[in-house]
């Protein structure tokens, strides 16, 4: 805006969102020193780093065949997702059935299950919880015998 006695500014450019898009500054040439979308480029660049630095945390069950496939169904998807899907810090929760191809020797899966956290630490802070505790109890009616399945927890990082 100007003001009586100022000189004219130069027209600034405002970035408007498309619908349904957000629209981000331009970060592909330097920002010159008065350049508005400077300060946004350089918060962009920071998150992305950030973000490419992030590592996640995976917890991988993978169960054997069951000795009875249609009871050990009901009660994985009544019972035991919701019952996870409320772990606190859980971010994502998905599964594999067949056909899952195995390239090693031994049983073929029955089924995969992989819970994903920000981190190891909020892992097992998550099954430190009522809910949590529940849940472990839970996967014994699942998976009586330790050798039922294989579970396997850890940290991954994008490469």
């Amino acid at each position: 805006m100007k003001l009586p006695g100022e000189e004219a500014e130069a027209p600034q450019m405002v970035a408007r969102p498309r619908a349904g898009k957000q629209e981000s500054a331009d970060c592909r040439n330097p920002p010159s020193r008065n350049d508005i979308g400077a300060a946004a480029c350089l918060a962009a660049d920071r998150q992305h780093q950030q973000d490419r630095n992030k590592t996640m945390a995976k917890m991988l069950v993978i169960y054997k065949t069951p000795a009875d496939p249609e009871a050990f169904d009901r009660h994985y998807f009544e019972v035991h997702v919701p019952l996870a899907k409320k772990l606190p810090g859980l971010r994502r929760y998905d599964i594999s059935r067949r056909p899952i191809i195995k390239r090693s020797a031994g049983e073929m899966p029955y089924l995969v299950g992989t819970l994903y956290f920000d981190s190891l630490a909020d892992m097992q802070s998550a099954f430190a919880t009522e809910i949590g505790i529940a849940c472990a109890a839970d996967r014994r009616i699942l998976a009586p015998g330790d050798d039922d399945l294989t579970m396997l927890l850890f940290d991954v990082d994008e490469v």
